[in-house]
């Protein structure tokens, strides 16, 4: 499941810069581009968009139709997605946040600053109402995330170790897990992924981590001790 996505936006460069960008992660579905609000409602209402790039005219006016959009979507009863505005000045960034927006990207969009919005989204394919989604071929698996105990990789795949004993194979890297999975599970090994509110003990000397429940061990490898700090820090704050 990919994260679709809809531009409004009249500077063709700035439309074709955000597209080329989010077609390069392989995550996001595009559904179209388009210079005016009113011309991309149809599709909106069609395909009821994750997010929605909007860009802002140099001079914001409260008349013009650029907040027809969520009027029209509310009247519609359709969820309002997460907008971004693209602005020239951070002013009219900001008064468009007051309109209910989720982020601003100031125009010349940057590549970084772009990805780090996309980084920061909770909304990811896989998961929906903290529940993860797993699709092979004809078989779908939904998990929730709290049942999650850990994740270990194996080659180009992950095995998914629940709090019931089960063993699941997802046909994804760790590293895509590590992307997307919530900020409770922490990376402590080049093969491992953990759900830190199942940890009991962390033994910095051995370089081992204790698992509620379970007599299991996991590595903790030098290479990722500098997540330890962190992972302390969310099992404190749990």
């Amino acid at each position: 499941m990919r994260i679709s996505y809809v531009i409004i936006e009249n500077d063709v460069k700035t439309a074709i810069r955000i597209h080329d960008i989010l077609d390069e992660q392989g995550d996001f579905l595009f559904l179209g581009s388009f210079v005016e609000v009113e011309k991309a409602i149809p599709i909106l209402l069609e395909n009821k968009p994750d997010i929605i790039f909007l860009g802002l005219p140099a001079a914001l006016d409260s008349n013009q139709t650029e907040w027809f959009l969520t009027a029209e979507l509310r009247r519609n009863q359709i969820p309002i997605p997460k907008i971004v505005v693209l602005s020239e000045t951070q002013e009219f960034a900001y008064r468009a946040i007051k309109e209910g927006v989720v982020d601003y990207l100031l125009k010349p969009v940057d590549t970084t600053e772009l990805l780090k919005f996309i980084s920061k989204l909770q909304l990811k394919a896989e998961f929906t109402s903290n529940t993860l989604f797993l699709k092979s071929y004809g078989d779908y698996r939904f998990i929730k995330i709290a049942d999650l105990l850990y994740a270990k990789a194996d080659n180009n795949s992950t095995d998914l170790y629940l709090t019931s004993g089960e063993k699941i194979a997802a046909f994804k890297t760790l590293k895509h897990f590590e992307r997307t999975l919530p900020p409770q599970f922490v990376r402590i090994h080049n093969s491992y992924i953990v759900n830190a509110q199942y940890i009991t003990r962390i033994h910095v000397a051995n370089n081992i981590c204790y698992l509620k429940g379970s007599k299991l061990q996991l590595p903790v490898s030098k290479s990722y001790k500098n997540n330890l700090d962190r992972l302390v820090e969310i099992i404190l704050s749990l």
